[in-house]
C-alpha cells in the first residue's frame, strides 16, 4: 500500500494485522525467512477471515526481526 491507501484503509477500520517473524536458522532444510514468510502468510489469512466475518482490517507490512540471541552463531540472522 502507498501511505495513501493505507491512510483511505484507516479511515474504515481500526485493525491493523502486524505480522512479525523472525529471520533466523532452522536448520539447512528450511530458508532463513522461514518465520517471516508463514507470520505473513498467517496475517493475509486472518484480514480474509475477518472481512468474512463482516470485520474490516488491513494487514500491515511484515517486520522481519526478533530477538534472538541464541542464534546468533548461525550467519544471516538477524538481531535486535
Amino acid at each position: 500500500m502507498t501511505w495513501e491507501e493505507a491512510e483511505e484503509a484507516l479511515q474504515e477500520t481500526d485493525i491493523v494485522v502486524l505480522p512479525i517473524g523472525s529471520t533466523e536458522q532452522h536448520g539447512p532444510h528450511l530458508p532463513l525467512g522461514n518465520d517471516a514468510l508463514q507470520v505473513r502468510e498467517r496475517a493475509r489469512r486472518i484480514v480474509v477471515k475477518l472481512e468474512e466475518m463482516g470485520v474490516k482490517a488491513v494487514a500491515g507490512p511484515l517486520i522481519p526481526f526478533r530477538t534472538a540471541s541464541y542464534d546468533m552463531s548461525f550467519p544471516c540472522t538477524i538481531y535486535l
